[in-house]
């Protein structure tokens, strides 16, 4: 992965780390939305019986990527922390 260097010609140190943590927050509102609207049985029975468990397996595929992304973003916000932190 790519991370922004910081430099004095580029976006300040506080603006880059503001808007990656802006990201990182967003990101954990998802996460937590996403444990909240997990699948319910009762809304996939009549599809059958391996319907619920077809739509958990995906549910918990979907939260992955996201905790994937943010697992990205974190690591941006560390570099640009630890950037801001040595100079």
């Amino acid at each position: 992965m790519i991370l922004p260097t910081i430099h004095l010609n580029g976006t300040s140190p506080i603006d880059l780390l503001e808007g990656w943590l802006k990201i990182s927050h967003a990101l954990n509102d998802a996460l937590q939305a996403m444990y909240n609207e997990g699948p319910n049985a009762r809304d996939y029975y009549p599809q059958g019986v391996g319907a619920f468990p077809l739509a958990q397996t995906e549910h918990c595929q979907r939260v992955l990527k996201i905790q994937q992304i943010k697992a990205e973003i974190d690591a941006i916000v560390d570099h640009v922390a630890d950037a801001e932190g040595g100079r």
